[in-house]
């Protein structure tokens, strides 16, 4: 029977929730070991208490439904401000050592309200929340009984060029594996190339990422604690080749690009803003013609201000200029 796992966005303005939550449920579609289940802590929010009262509140939750512009980046802030809302602890950086009683509380009033829908019931299984908000210290990611924690706020400090979502649906392996198979689990060091590395640099972290790989001292616990059959669900899972690419049609890289607009082997931000996809390009050939432009430009820019504020400065350059050009060449 597969194991549930919950998996909660609380306080996310920038991260593409659509897509992510796409992403991560299409490993559902290839294994049976773990049901992964997705839900947005807003729409909670918004049925238990309501929209914001305040006019300016009520225009731009208006104005975040349309399909004018901006108005998929304000609808992701409107959302965050609800979670904020139900959640205060995610509106600042999560206490080290508090982390999971702000957790624990968010959960607990979700299940609450959940409770009062006769149709629905509340199973104990392991919650998973992905926020924005940063851990104290510059953590990524905690675990404590059966309740992880995934923050985004500082991912690209370890992991970029490796894209944002490549980085989430990471983590959350990471996470299910100890919270719904085995507490055994965990960090180690030195560093293998695994999922369950201990990274002292913590660029290295973005190894296992790319390589998809679990250590043989954490499959032997794995598969202790769960069998042979579901450590190869899992196994498949970390390896990624599921996600196919935009070439094969329905995979989810390809929905991913085609509907989402989140291209996996290039786009490394939180979604696919204008901004966003202009930084991506400037990792092609195109973008660097223009970074090379760019450093151009600067430079004269430079020069035209030196010239305007410090025309002193300007004239020994031209000198030196001037000096050097002069000189016998040997």
């Amino acid at each position: 029977m597969s194991k549930r796992v919950r998996i909660f966005f609380i306080g996310c303005p920038t991260l593409d929730t659509d897509a992510a939550s796409h992403l991560l449920l299409s490993q559902n579609a290839v294994q049976d070991a773990v049901q992964f289940e997705i839900y947005h802590f807003w729409i909670y929010g918004i049925k238990a208490h309501g929209h914001p009262k305040g006019l300016v509140e009520k225009f731009l939750f208006w104005y975040g439904d349309t399909s004018l512009p901006f108005s998929t980046c304000l609808d992701r802030k409107n959302r965050a401000v609800i979670d904020q809302r139900e959640a205060p602890a995610f509106r600042s950086p999560l206490p080290r050592k508090n982390w999971l009683s702000a957790c624990s509380q968010a959960l607990h009033d979700f299940d609450q309200w959940f409770k009062t829908q006769s149709q629905y019931d509340v199973i104990d299984c392991p919650s998973i929340i992905i926020t924005e908000a940063s851990i104290e210290g510059g953590f990524i990611s905690f675990t404590n009984n059966n309740i992880g924690l995934i923050s985004m706020a500082k991912w690209k400090s370890f992991f970029k060029p490796v894209s944002a979502l490549d980085y989430l649906l990471f983590s959350t392996q990471r996470l299910m594996m100890r919270l719904a198979f085995t507490q055994h689990v965990g960090s180690h060091y030195p560093v293998r190339g695994c999922l369950w590395d201990y990274d002292d640099h913590q660029p290295d972290a973005r190894i296992a990422v790319l390589l998809g790989h679990i250590c043989q001292t954490c499959k032997n616990k794995l598969i202790a604690a769960s069998g042979e059959d579901t450590y190869n669900d899992l196994a498949r899972l970390v390896e990624n080749k599921w996600l196919g690419d935009k070439s094969i049609q329905f995979s989810p890289a390809s929905i991913l690009a085609s509907v989402h607009k989140y291209d996996l082997t290039r786009s490394t931000g939180l979604n696919t803003s204008f901004f966003t996809r202009v930084t991506d390009s400037l990792g092609s050939e195109l973008g660097k013609i223009l970074s090379e432009i760019l450093k151009w430009a600067s430079v004269l820019v430079i020069t035209l201000t030196l010239a305007a504020y410090f025309p002193s400065v300007l004239s020994k350059i031209r000198e030196q200029i001037q000096i050097g050009s002069s000189a016998p060449s040997k």
